[in-house]
């Protein structure tokens, strides 16, 4: 009798342990480090020097300018106000000319035929400035000094003019939504070339931070006289090498 009575109590006993067993099998078992979902790309980091920093953004590469290309921004901007001065190639140029890490492009032109009154509007979408009349460094005397000149900068009919285009976004001047833009009297010489403002000594004399910028300068010779032309808190200025 005691060994029918002692039956039922050891295959209780039984069932309770194999459930506990089987319990603490099916845990979850501890996450690996493999498992982990990988980082984005914006998660990405690079170390310098100890110190983790934002991975450096790929500098897209410039393209090379074309003439259709420069005609076609410049009636989008101005819309037959001017003309392309021909032969174009000491004349048209591309860089990052104000240093916001969007590339511009200056084009040599001069008025269309009776359009004196919309390039000299005071609501045109441009801005006529002439960069000799504009405040420069002079590195002998270590203040701004400023032609006597004064008055509204106005576009004649015989001017050989500057127009420079500022880029919008990754697409520069060639995007449709670049259409600030600058028209300069006395700027348009000859040899123009961009150079980095960084690794052009002779505008590190007169650009206050030249060494971290950005931006490139147009290094050209104007009425026989060589300088540069260069971004300056919002204009564009010359300076005579």
């Amino acid at each position: 009798m005691k060994e029918r009575r002692l039956q039922p109590l050891l295959l209780s006993l039984l069932t309770i342990a194999v459930f506990v067993i089987s319990a603490a099998c099916t845990k979850s078992a501890p996450t690996n480090a493999t498992d982990s979902p990988s980082p984005s790309p914006a998660e990405l980091k690079v170390k310098t020097d100890g110190v983790e920093q934002p991975k450096p953004e790929t500098k897209r590469e410039r393209q090379p300018v074309t003439l259709a290309e420069a005609q076609d921004a410049l009636e989008r901007v101005y819309q037959l106000s001017v003309i392309v001065i021909g032969p174009p190639r000491d004349l048209l140029v591309s860089g990052d000319f104000n240093g916001d890490g969007s590339e511009d492009i200056a084009i040599g032109v001069t008025p269309a035929q009776d359009k004196l009154a919309e390039i000299n509007s005071e609501f045109a979408n441009w801005i006529v400035a002439d960069p000799k009349r504009v405040a420069v460094f002079d590195p002998k005397k270590a203040v701004q000094s400023l032609p006597a000149e004064r008055g509204p900068v106005k576009v004649e009919a015989s001017d050989t003019l500057l127009a420079i285009i500022h880029g919008h976004g990754p697409n520069g001047w060639r995007d449709n939504q670049a259409t600030q833009s600058y028209l300069l009297k006395n700027a348009a010489g000859k040899g123009a070339a961009a150079i980095p403002l960084k690794s052009f000594p002779p505008a590190l004399k007169v650009k206050e931070r030249g060494a971290n910028s950005r931006a490139d300068i147009i290094s050209e010779t104007l009425a026989g006289r060589a300088g540069f032309l260069y971004w300056a808190a919002g204009k564009y200025a010359w300076n005579e090498r």
